[in-house]
């Protein structure tokens, strides 16, 4: 869930606020590293590991990784909302997509929130389709 959060910079622009006030609210913090773990843990604190980096205290854990997820499907609802799923689409292909690759695979990882709420917004053809127009779009404004 975190690694399509941040691979996704509209989705992170959207939620940034939110997620922010849930980590300030429970002491959740995102350190990869053991060192950044130190530096942010607060002392006589248990800590869990949520995943991605994600880690909060222990008798917050249920509460984050609820209010997380929420924050998540309601960002994706209002960015479907903003943009649609083409646009959303484009856009994440113009963030991360090696150009006329045609592979979609990393598109559907990051994707998959927004594929597992709107699967039929979001599929294969879908997606496939989209790609094909950023390229041929990309072509024509090249001549």
């Amino acid at each position: 869930m975190l690694q399509g959060l941040t691979s996704n910079q509209g989705l992170y622009n959207i939620t940034y606020s939110k997620i922010k006030e849930l980590f300030d609210k429970t002491g959740a913090f995102v350190a990869f590293g053991e060192g950044k773990f130190n530096k942010l843990k607060e002392a006589e604190i248990e800590y869990i590991k949520l995943g991605d980096g994600l880690r909060c205290p222990v008798d917050k854990a249920y509460q984050v990784e609820k209010e997380f997820r929420q924050i998540i499907i309601d960002g994706i609802k209002n960015d479907m909302e903003e943009n649609g799923e083409l646009g959303i689409i484009c856009r994440v292909y113009f963030e991360h997509e090696p150009l006329g690759s045609g592979n979609i695979f990393r598109l559907k990882n990051i994707l998959k929130d927004y594929i597992d709420l709107f699967p039929d917004k979001f599929s294969d053809e879908t997606i496939e389709e989209c790609c094909r127009n950023c390229n041929n779009d990309l072509a024509s404004e090249a001549y």
